[in-house]
């Protein structure tokens, strides 16, 4: 069980078909600090800062 008021980052990971995406490669935007990541496929994740948020944008990948 994650405790919520821990104050520390927590590891957060998720099927992308959970959040209603369906199946292929995406590429992943951390849209705070820029970073990418390409080739996702079926799961994500993110480091959230204690107290922070992660903002993600997700774009398909086609071939």
């Amino acid at each position: 069980m994650r405790r919520w008021r821990s104050g520390s980052a927590a590891t957060i990971r998720t099927a992308l078909s959970t959040v209603g995406l369906p199946p292929g490669r995406w590429l992943v935007r951390d849209l705070w600090s820029g970073a990418e990541t390409p080739n996702v496929s079926g799961r994500l994740s993110a480091v959230v800062p204690a107290h922070g948020v992660a903002l993600l944008r997700l774009s398909p990948i086609t071939p």
